[in-house]
């Protein structure tokens, strides 16, 4: 934990403490007043929901990316994320994705949990939020009898279709010329989520295809 805590990147929350006792353990992290992905993506109409336009939903992929490949980089510590997911992204306040909760998971982990957490799965869950920011649903979806699927499954069995426009969410197919992009998005989301880890992307190279296709650099 005080690894991470002298961890100093704008794409990484800020670590400010932690506690750690037998029978509590606790992390206090810099307070996002805008809430995190999630909350905007699934919050009920009328409380945290926000109507996110491409630009705002690109821009937190790409934060978050960065803060991710900051984690995996960090020489010779061999260090993950282990929770990546939308309801741990916040906003800064130039509106790119910042990574919470880096670490919670070595605290409150079994062994044989940890040993199963490696960059390759950081990849594997960041391409669910990739997911979760194309299509506007959950990581999770309900069906009919209190069924569930997951959302990867969701995508796949509608790829298989031949539907791609169907994928997407329905509020940004609103607007023109996002088409394309949104295609590359996907293209992603899906390496990033392959079944065999060795052939998803790493981290870094995930941040240069996103900083091509949103026409950031490593700077914003």
């Amino acid at each position: 934990m005080e690894v991470f805590g002298r961890m100093k990147n704008k794409h990484v929350a800020t670590l400010m403490a932690y506690y750690y006792s037998r029978d509590h353990k606790l992390v206090v992290y810099d307070y996002y007043g805008a809430g995190s992905a999630s909350s905007m993506l699934h919050g009920k109409i009328g409380a945290n929901k926000i109507s996110l336009d491409w630009e705002s939903r690109l821009r937190i992929a790409v934060g978050a990316a960065r803060g991710i490949a900051h984690i995996h980089t960090k020489v010779g510590q061999n260090l993950v994320h282990g929770n990546v997911k939308a309801s741990n992204i916040f906003l800064t306040g130039r509106g790119y994705g910042c990574v919470s909760d880096v670490g919670l998971a070595t605290l409150v982990s079994e062994t044989w949990v940890l040993r199963s957490r490696s960059s390759a799965s950081d990849v594997y869950s960041f391409g669910v939020v990739l997911l979760e920011l194309l299509t506007g649903k959950p990581s999770i979806l309900s069906e009919g009898n209190k069924k569930t699927i997951k959302l990867v499954r969701w995508v796949a069995s509608v790829l298989r279709e031949d539907s791609t426009a169907e994928v997407f969410d329905i509020k940004l197919l609103r607007i023109q010329k996002i088409e394309k992009a949104m295609k590359k998005v996907l293209q992603i989301a899906l390496d990033c989520v392959k079944r065999v880890p060795e052939h998803r992307p790493k981290m870094s190279e995930v941040v240069k295809i996103l900083e091509d296709i949103s026409g950031t650099n490593s700077g914003a």
